[in-house]
């Protein structure tokens, strides 16, 4: 895993392995806690999202998390075949289509895009508390 961390942006390059989401959760909540943000919505958000790609991928996958004055924005990207989004509620026996469901229901925006060979993934939402910097 290589990472970047900026007080407004924090960019990882991880392997699409398992084993990696444990160190991009710890990352991402030193991240969001040195913000004065709530980080477990966006650790679940993040695991949902990179497990997602590494289902779909060998490579690494590029995530990027990134603050605005009003939002936090998430990037996850692949280069794996891409999909149409499908959100339905899972109901409680259904054993997919959870991930993109919570992610949805845990951001204001979720969008998917293609561009060439790779898939984004963008999960974002309002700040809890506004940034001025």
């Amino acid at each position: 895993m290589s990472a970047h961390l900026t007080p407004r942006q924090l960019t990882l390059t991880i392997e699409s392995d398992t084993s990696q989401l444990r160190s991009l959760r710890t990352l991402l909540r030193r991240w969001l806690t040195d913000l004065g943000e709530p980080s477990d919505d966006w650790l679940l958000i993040a695991n949902e999202l990179c497990a997602n790609a590494m289902a779909v991928t060998g490579n690494p996958i590029e995530v990027t998390m990134t603050l605005t004055t009003t939002e936090l924005i998430l990037e996850v990207t692949d280069d794996g075949p891409g999909f149409v989004p499908d959100i339905i509620d899972p109901g409680v026996t259904s054993p997919r289509q959870r991930g993109l469901w919570i992610v949805d229901r845990l951001t204001g925006r979720l969008e998917i895009t293609r561009h060439g060979n790779q898939t984004t993934v963008t999960a974002a939402r309002e700040m809890m508390h506004p940034s001025t910097r």
